[in-house]
């Protein structure tokens, strides 16, 4: 239930304790987010839902989001920003529209989610690497097959990498 496959480095927080995401684990075997203190003890903030409904194309059609792909961020005022995909037809994710959407949430060291967004297209998109901004945002890396919804300039057969940049309440500075 703790969780297996850690994607990325772990993060010291200002408690001085270490965060960290995990591919698989907890109550949905689809990730965890996870604090470790100085003392040692562990704990699971945050775990991402299972994967319990398919439809005639093998894509999850009620997961909240799962698998989160990259490591976790200290944003400028103290939380923590993961970003993972959603393939989510339920009211639990903001604004699914393709096939794997970029689903990133901003969180709080304690694990409470204090906002979530999905970023875009009818087709599938993929975090490749995020950084936080000094102004409380982050910038995403995202390769996708989409042209359409949320991309912007993005001609037809581009495949492209799309840069997007979030403010600290995650709406749309740049793309």
């Amino acid at each position: 239930d703790t969780g297996a496959i850690i994607p990325a480095d772990l993060l010291v927080g200002a408690d001085g304790a270490l965060y960290g995401t995990t591919l698989q684990g907890g109550t949905g075997n689809r990730g965890v987010i996870y604090k470790i203190t100085t003392a040692g003890s562990f704990t699971a903030l945050y775990s991402f839902p299972g994967l319990n409904a398919f439809n005639d194309a093998g894509l999850a059609t009620n997961t909240t989001g799962a698998n989160p792909r990259a490591a976790l961020l200290l944003a400028a005022d103290g939380n923590y920003f993961v970003a993972g995909y959603t393939s989510s037809n339920n009211d639990d994710v903001d604004y699914h529209i393709g096939l794997e959407d970029v689903w990133i949430l901003k969180m709080t060291p304690a694990g409470q989610v204090l906002w979530q967004k999905t970023l875009g297209g009818s087709q599938a998109e993929s975090i490749t690497n995020f950084k936080a901004t000094s102004d409380g945002g982050c910038i995403l890396t995202i390769t996708t097959d989409s042209k359409n919804v949320d991309l912007v300039g993005i001609a037809p057969n581009d495949y492209p990498i799309w840069l997007v940049k979030l403010d600290a309440d995650s709406e749309t500075t740049w793309q």
